[in-house]
């Protein structure tokens, strides 16, 4: 995953009909797989475990390839992400991937059809489920569309980000149901909050308190990723700069601490975003392969918030 994997190590697997083979594996897999108890040095493993140390690396070698060509950004905690690959293949639990995805800012429809720039990370995502079903993973694929950030945060028309988002569920259903294995859910931030609302009440009081501490009355702060992200608010909502920056620095910590305590360990965040603007996601696994990366969003707000 856009990180140097080692020389492969040779296991020994065991073949009843022709005695003992080799199956030779990344040292970095070799590693994770002895860490989560898989695998110890001069284990012969079985012809069937065999074939899931396969699966496995053959599905971490292809998250390499894809990070490389998509900017060559490292993921966030790729032994994490490993060992989480592992389990879940071993195991036949369902791996996480998670992809937020935020509205139309500059387009003037919300409508999304076959010629809209979605479809390239559309038919992105497709081929990476494919990959991971042919490598023998469960994987529940939540897209949660972001429509908390375009109406509370940039105050976009409800209106229309709903209406957005009703026909990019539309779309992501046609061009990515179907594939074996693979179970797409399309959630909304609104809902998954509305529906985890105690929880979620908790975690934003405690980072409420923490970011409003940080950041003084003109937006400034010594914390180098809080300054970051509103820099990045004042170049997206240049009117209304400092309410928003904080609203979404607040809203994008509390979405990353409640994804990982609903979903679980095993989640990994496939992002739609360059790697720096996702430094409020603290230790959220996550990886950096798609490179249509969000195109028809956009810093422009004016056209979307006459609506």
């Amino acid at each position: 995953m856009a990180t140097k994997i080692a020389r492969p190590r040779v296991i020994t697997v065991l073949d009843r009909e022709n005695g003992t083979s080799e199956l030779k594996v990344p040292q970095t897999v070799v590693q994770a797989l002895s860490r989560t108890g898989h695998y110890k040095e001069g284990m012969i493993v079985s012809a069937q475990d065999a074939r899931v140390i396969g699966d496995i690396s053959a599905a971490f070698e292809f998250l390499d390839e894809k990070s490389k060509a998509a900017r060559n950004q490292k993921p966030v905690n790729v032994e994490s992400i490993l060992c989480s690959m592992i389990e879940c293949r071993f195991s036949g639990k369902e791996l996480v991937f998670f992809t937020p995805w935020g509205p139309r800012y500059r387009i003037d429809s919300p409508e999304v059809d076959t010629s809209s720039q979605e479809m390239s990370t559309i038919r992105e995502l497709r081929e990476i489920l494919g990959a991971f079903s042919g490598y023998g993973f469960k994987v529940r694929f939540l897209v949660m569309p972001a429509d908390v950030y375009g109406t509370e945060i940039n105050t976009l028309s409800e209106g229309f980000v709903g209406r957005y988002f009703d026909s990019l569920e539309s779309a992501l259903r046609k061009g990515v149901d179907g594939i074996e294995g693979v179970q797409l859910d399309v959630v909304r931030w609104s809902a998954i909050r509305e529906a985890n609302k105690t929880r979620y009440d908790a975690i934003r009081g405690g980072v409420e308190l923490e970011v409003g501490s940080a950041i003084d009355s003109q937006g400034n702060s010594s914390n180098g990723t809080l300054r970051s992200s509103m820099n990045k608010a004042k170049a997206m909502n240049p009117g209304d700069w400092i309410r928003s920056g904080k609203a979404y620095i607040i809203e994008r910590i509390a979405e990353a601490t409640l994804i990982q305590e609903i979903y679980g360990a095993n989640t990994i965040k496939v992002s739609l975003a360059v790697k720096e603007n996702d430094i409020l996601d603290g230790d959220l696994n996550r990886v950096y392969i798609v490179k249509n990366i969000a195109p028809w969003m956009s810093s422009e707000l004016e056209g979307a918030l006459r609506r």
